[in-house]
């Protein structure tokens, strides 16, 4: 559905269904409420690795911060490659819809396969550090009106929930500090010197990928056939889509023309993703190397897939539900 709104917003001519509007919405304005309910109740991605989740590792915070930004970049590629009519690249490259239909490249069914068998000792590393659309609803999770937290009303840093997260998605209480001393200063001095050079350097990146993209493209190939035709390259045997080509106007100065606008058209979202991937990068370089830290324990709100294991694992949610439990420093449940 990401890829079908793209294509629609750049080309006027593709009408996206309502299906398709509905599936790429909905979850998103839930999540603007509720959080990342989707990711945790709906997505069979999301459910095939929990499935095989047995002994859940702790990803190192740095590994697992640089490796968050691979959401970003995979979305930014999709997004490109389907604005420009290239090639739906998230379907192509999905992991387990070679599991679910039983069909599919050899390539994809081993690369889901491997991702199982990580999955058996990473909580849902697909989610975290590839899936495009969980780089939206995190986004947006972190403005939602009512956020999943573990501490509703107290927290006497028991740490019963911080072994229960499997998913990177519970920021450690610190009583001492909420912030070390001009982290912020140095925050806003990395962004404010880092998100600009980004924004340049990405850009131009991405304006290069926008350009190379134009191998997948139909005018692109239509284009590249029609070169190598000229050079005698192609022998005495006519492509299909040369001699569909030459059954409708068979006009070779067209066809280089849309090529030609094609591949700008390519090069300037290009530039523009790629500069937002580079301010996104900037931001979270600056949240790892000076991050936050509440006083109690906190779900990160756009990492929480809403999975309410922590629930389970703190004695106060659970007497606020009502279940009986002996709290932390003698307390009784009711």
């Amino acid at each position: 559905s990401v890829q079908n709104v793209a294509l629609g917003v750049a080309d006027a001519g593709y009408a996206v269904p309502l299906t398709v509007m509905a599936f790429f919405a909905l979850p998103l304005v839930f999540g603007l409420i509720w959080g990342r309910g989707f990711c945790a109740g709906v997505c069979p991605h999301g459910a095939i690795q929990d499935l095989v989740l047995v002994k859940p590792l702790k990803v190192p915070g740095w590994l697992d911060e640089a490796l968050r930004v691979g959401p970003w970049i995979y979305l930014g590629l999709g997004v490109l490659f389907a604005a420009t009519g290239g090639l739906f690249l998230i379907c192509k490259c999905d992991p387990f819809v070679v599991i679910f239909r039983m069909s599919g490249s050899r390539f994809m069914m081993i690369t889901g396969a491997v991702l199982l068998v990580l999955s058996m000792f990473v909580g849902r590393p697909y989610c975290r550090y590839l899936c495009p659309y969980g780089a939206l609803m995190g986004l947006v999770s972190r403005v939602a009106k009512w956020r999943p937290t573990v501490t509703p009303d107290t927290c006497t840093q028991c740490r019963l929930c911080e072994s229960s997260c499997p998913f990177g998605a519970l920021t450690k209480g610190t009583p001492e500090a909420r912030e070390a001393p001009g982290g912020r200063r140095r925050r806003t001095m990395i962004q404010l010197i880092g998100i600009p050079i980004a924004a340049l350097v990405f850009g131009w990146i991405g304006g290069g990928v926008g350009t190379a993209s134009m191998e997948w493209h139909p005018a692109g190939e239509l284009a590249e056939l029609l070169v190598l035709e000229e050079s005698g390259a192609l022998g005495d045997e006519r492509p299909d889509e040369l001699v569909a080509f030459y059954h409708s106007d068979g006009n070779h100065a067209a066809a280089f023309r849309r090529a030609a606008a094609a591949e700008a058209q390519a090069t300037k979202l290009g530039w523009l993703i790629g500069a937002i991937l580079g301010m996104v990068l900037v931001v979270k370089i600056a949240r790892a190397l000076n991050p936050v830290r509440p006083v109690d324990y906190e779900t990160d709100s756009g990492r929480c897939v809403s999975c309410a294991r922590c629930y389970s694992a703190c004695p106060y949610e659970l007497v606020r539900r009502g279940v009986p439990v002996t709290l932390p420093e003698g307390g009784n449940g009711a």
